[in-house]
């Protein structure tokens, strides 16, 4: 007795001890949540001391919007359904709060709640803090504002920094002042003294740190001889303390200050260091980023003013000669929209006589040679077009990724001015915008590679916990995956332990801590319950307990796993669990800015390639392109300017256009002053006399601050003149082609109709001209030949629309047609005659009907005809048992007899059952749901366990997918292929059957059962599915022979298609194959 009571004094003294000195707060509640024992850590964690909390309840110190949660947490540990910890803010007794995160638990028998208080405000701060950082960098990449931007990053560090004025300046182009960008806490007054400063280092502190590109800390200004006027405005509003950093960009250019203001007078620690290192980074960024931008719409702008007036149509291939992309020139050129031109082959436009020669073009740009061809290619409404191509390679980062394409009509030259534009004006749909770099910055920002970070972390977690192992795991998909897939850490006892195999490999106890979905804690009794858990060998890290926490991106999807053992004493608790989810909160914010770096970069790749792009468009066109500024001075010649001015480019800048061209740049309005895009034509001699005819556009040339000069595209349009001619010819081809053509006016009334109009319906032509085409238009098509006159008004279309049409006759005719609106105004139609076709199409769905009646009468009749039989049958059978009672009295001859007729009605019902069975798949089929085929197939197994134990059957079954069907008949193709494969098994061998799934495609899987029985010649594949069709005589194997067909038959109504494999004597598998 004594020595139970002196046990029991020396826990109580080891109690008060541990109370004493714990730096979390040890208390009890009673039933009413009011405070009974606290221990003296109260005053430093609450503010409170225990005397002043014993007695009053709880919730009175929990912020208001929390107390409802709660009170219904701790309700929840009272009654058992819940150990979590409970995480809320408390109200200090200064009035400040602190983040407390609390482990509790009820004891019945005491009727009282333990729980241990541990502050995590310090964790909850670098949470915000690292959120802030990714909330910027976020805005960064989406290209919002830079005021806003700076705004953030300010907002960051004052609430990262207590008590600190941050200011963000900006240093002009020129480095000559600094403006201020952003500073949201300083005082008004004070704030206007820092919108504008010389860059002078004698002038302010900000100056200084620019001009040595380091940190400039001023501890205290009043003891501070420089920067007179800077110190007084400092002691007005009662601030001491200046720090500065220069921004600088990675090409080492500065860019502004970042600078923090305090009222005592102090020195940076190194938190405070890291937080303006971290902030004057992603300031640097965002200014960097906004300057890009800024670049690339001044490039963007002058590019797109130099391709404005190009006519020509300008594409790209694939290495395989798909098309990429077509400008809207070419699509109108073509007749083709660019989406139904995107994936496929420039040989549905090429003529086949011209393919050969068109394709050895095309291989010798893809080898990098430039080609030029003329092609004759035909538009989608099948006029013949002559083009005249230029193929250039496609190069990014030295490689040849496809062929771009420019073409020009050679018979329509004066069209090619408006392709460069709708070229430019592709190429800017296309292009995304920059994406700014990110990294990581969560008191790690120094740390840019990811595996040296994910080991940092593993560290820190090891040693903060107090553990003597740590794994942090990315899984594949993780997006970030390194060499190394894991990052360990691990103390002195296991340093002989560096040769390991990594315990993340997909086997051992990686399996068991993979299988839950959340955070897990293992006692190493539980560990040791699992067999085999250290891999079976002797290179396998040991553990001793283990804490294991899900890696998860805000939509839920895992990214791996975080793995702790081996606790320096005693064993894990909730309070570690807490800790590590918030490393694993912080692995992921890591993994997150990571992919916006990538992002970014890729952002940059995509520019450049697009700036490329349009360099190479610029030098290979054939048009010329000139750009002059506002004193007619020469700033850009394209190479097909300089062929046809007759002077190498490199030797025209600089020179006035006057002296080179005969244009009347001297009468031109200066640009900006409201005159817009001017036309016309000039003359000029080549190098052989002859004299060239020479088109010309120009427009103000913009840039990024308004008109500053003229872009000029000239052509020659000498082959045009005299392709005049030849356009006329052209033109008889209205008149001689067998197609229905005609010309209508958007009044409605015919212009123009060619003779097979007039041959096919009979009218003459005086008839025609001028009435309205509605007036042979048949009352009930009307509507639809209406919307389709409004479509083309809208600049759509019109292909194979089908109308009835009147004739001279009063006979109506099926006509086909296809239309399009002209530049000019007017609607081209081209016609065919179907009205034979459609008969046609009639008598095929009158013969269909009449096949749809014929089927279903014959399945209806299948059906009575298979109840009608079954009762003489029943009758039958009936007077069979009857003469079996009195079977004695025949001979034996007499007795075969009556067993043959016996068996025959059996065979006979087993035929009519099976007939009415088959018959029933399409007549009794139910309405396709969503099935689980393995709680089909566990049915099915369910059923045939009698004869699947009689047969010493094997089955092998793996995971099957849902598909939509019907469950009933889906329940029996399996069960009729399962019966089949344990009746036809090898004798003195049992049978052995595997069902499964491979997948095909997305789209496509098939099912397939295997199994190991007597097999077949699959010379009879095709009769095996037929009904009542039979490999084998009913004496070896029993059966009606119907099985495989009605399988067939479920097959076929789920819209799937089965085949098999087997050979006599090594099984069969048998493979159906759905549709998704």
């Amino acid at each position: 007795m004594e020595d139970s009571l002196q046990r029991q004094a020396s826990l109580q003294a080891l109690n008060q001890r541990i109370m004493a000195f714990s730096m979390d707060v040890l208390c009890s509640m009673d039933e009413q949540g009011r405070f009974t024992q606290l221990s003296p850590s109260s005053a430093t964690v609450f503010g409170y001391l225990p005397e002043e909390l014993i007695g009053h309840a709880y919730l009175d110190y929990i912020v208001p919007e929390e107390r409802e949660r709660t009170q219904a947490e701790v309700r929840a540990i009272i009654h058992g359904s819940s150990n979590q910890p409970i995480r809320n803010r408390f109200c200090r007794k200064d009035g400040s709060i602190v983040h407390v995160l609390w482990s509790a638990d009820w004891s019945a028998s005491d009727r009282t709640l333990f729980a241990v208080a541990h502050d995590i405000t310090r964790l909850v701060q670098n949470e915000a803090y690292a959120e802030d950082q990714r909330d910027i960098l976020s805005m960064i990449s989406t290209n919002q504002g830079l005021a806003d931007i700076l705004q953030a990053v300010c907002q960051m560090a004052e609430s990262q920094d207590s008590g600190a004025l941050c200011v963000l300046q900006l240093m002009d182009r020129e480095q000559r002042t600094l403006h201020l960008g952003a500073a949201p806490s300083l005082p008004e007054a004070f704030r206007r003294s820092h919108e504008s400063l010389p860059n002078d280092p004698d002038d302010n502190p900000f100056s200084s740190a620019v001009q040595s590109r380091q940190l400039t800390i001023v501890e205290d200004f009043a003891h501070e001889s420089r920067w007179r006027e800077q110190r007084n405005r400092l002691q007005e509003h009662g601030l001491h303390a200046c720090w500065v950093i220069p921004l600088l960009s990675y090409h080492g250019e500065v860019l502004g200050t970042f600078s923090l203001y305090h009222h005592p007078p102090r020195a940076p620690d190194s938190e405070q260091l890291q937080l303006m290192a971290t902030a004057a980074q992603l300031a640097a960024i965002a200014i960097e980023r906004e300057r890009d931008q800024i670049r690339l719409q001044e490039s963007e702008e002058r590019y797109r003013s130099l391709f404005t007036f190009n006519p020509d149509p300008v594409f790209s291939f694939d290495l395989n000669g798909n098309f990429e992309s077509m400008n809207q020139a070419g699509c109108q050129l073509t007749g083709y929209r660019e989406e139904n031109l995107i994936g496929r082959n420039f040989s549905m436009l090429v003529l086949a006589e011209e393919m050969p020669r068109v394709s050895n073009h095309f291989q010798a740009a893809r080898s990098g040679e430039a080609q030029r061809y003329e092609v004759k290619c035909r538009t989608e409404s099948g006029e013949l077009l002559e083009l005249y191509v230029t193929n250039l390679p496609m190069v990014v980062k030295d490689r040849i990724v496809g062929v771009y394409g420019i073409a020009k009509d050679i018979g329509e030259r004066n069209r090619m001015n408006r392709a460069l534009r709708e070229a430019l004006m592709h190429s800017e749909r296309q292009a995304e915008l920059l994406r700014g770099l990110s990294q990581t910055a969560v008191n790690m920002s120094g740390i840019l590679d990811i595996q040296s970070l994910l080991d940092y972390l593993a560290e820190q977690m090891r040693q903060l916990i107090g553990t003597h192992l740590a794994i942090i795991h990315l899984e594949e998909n993780a997006g970030v995956r390194t060499q190394q897939a894991s990052a360990i850490s691990f103390s002195d006892k296991y340093a002989d332990w560096t040769g390991a195999r990594p315990l993340f490999d997909g086997g051992g106890i990686y399996a068991l801590i993979s299988e839950g979905q959340h955070p897990q804690i293992m006692t190493q009794a539980e560990l040791d319950a699992y067999q085999q858990w250290y891999g079976g060998d002797d290179k396998s890290l040991p553990l001793r307990g283990s804490l294991s926490v899900p890696l998860r991106d805000p939509g839920g999807k895992k990214l791996g796993r975080l793995l702790l053992s081996d606790k320096y004493a005693g064993d894990f608790d909730q309070d570690d669990l807490a800790i590590a989810q918030q490393f694993a909160q912080m692995t992921v914010t890591m993994l997150e800015n990571n992919r916006l770096m990538r992002e970014v970069l890729s952002g940059e790749q995509r520019l450049q390639a697009q700036l490329e792009f349009t360099s190479a468009i610029t030098d290979s066109i054939a048009e010329g392109l000139i750009a002059i500024d506002a004193q007619g001075r020469l700033t850009f010649v394209n190479p097909a300017a300089a062929y046809l001015i007759g002077r190498p480019a490199e030797t025209l800048l600089g020179e006035p256009l006057a002296q080179q061209l005969p244009l009347p740049v001297a009468e031109w309005s200066h640009p900006g002053e409201g005159q817009g895009s001017l036309h016309g034509e000039f003359c000029l001699r080549d190098d052989r006399g002859e004299e060239l005819c020479l088109a010309y556009d120009s427009a103000p040339l913009q840039g990024s601050r308004g008109p500053n000069g003229w872009v000029v595209a000239f052509r020659d349009i000498s082959a045009q003149r005299r392709a005049s001619q030849a356009m006329r010819e052209r033109d008889q081809f209205f008149t001689l082609s067998l197609e229905m053509f005609c010309l209508i006016s958007l009044q409605g009334h015919f212009i123009q109709v060619n003779p097979a109009f007039v041959m096919v319906l009979g009218y003459p032509v005086e008839r025609l001209i001028d009435q309205p085409y509605l007036d042979l238009i048949h009352a009930e098509d009307r509507p639809v030949i209406e919307t389709a006159i409004r479509r083309l008004q809208e600049g759509h279309l019109v292909q194979d629309l089908e109308a009835r049409v009147t004739d001279s006759q009063g006979r109506l005719r099926w006509l086909q047609l296809s239309a399009a609106l002209g530049d000019d105004r007017v609607i081209y139609c081209a016609a065919r005659d179907v009205t034979q076709r459609k008969a046609d199409e009639q008598a095929l769905q009158d013969t269909l009907r009449e096949l749809e009646r014929s089927n279903r009468e014959l399945q209806e009749f299948a059906f009575v005809a298979s109840h009608d039989l079954q009762e003489p049958l029943r009758k039958i059978q009936a007077f069979s048992e009857r003469l079996e009672s009195q079977a004695q009295s025949l001979s034996e001859e007499g007795r075969d007899y009556l067993q043959r007729m016996s068996q025959a009605a059996s065979r006979m019902q087993s035929l009519i059952r099976d007939l009415l069975a088959y018959s029933r798949v399409t007549t009794r089929g139910q309405p396709f749901v969503s099935v689980e085929l393995d709680q089909i197939l566990d049915g099915v197994l369910q059923d045939m366990e009698t004869s699947l134990e009689s047969s010493g059957a094997e089955i092998q079954r793996s995971p099957l997918p849902t598909l939509q069907g019907d469950p009933t008949q889906l329940r029996q193709l399996l069960q009729n292929l399962l019966s089949n494969a344990v009746k036809f098994h090898q004798e003195g061998q049992p049978p052995r059957v595997r069902i499964y799934a491979e997948r095909q495609s997305p789209k496509e899987w098939t099912l397939c059962v295997a199994d190991n029985g007597i097999g077949f010649e699959e010379k009879y594949l095709d009769r095996i599915f037929n009904p009542f069709q039979r490999l084998h005589g009913r004496q070896a194997y029993p059966g009606t022979g119907i099985g495989l067909a009605i399988v067939k038959k479920i097959v076929e109504r789920h819209g799937a298609s089965i085949t098999a494999n087997s050979q006599p004597g090594q099984g069969t598998t048998f493979r159906i194959r759905f549709r998704t």
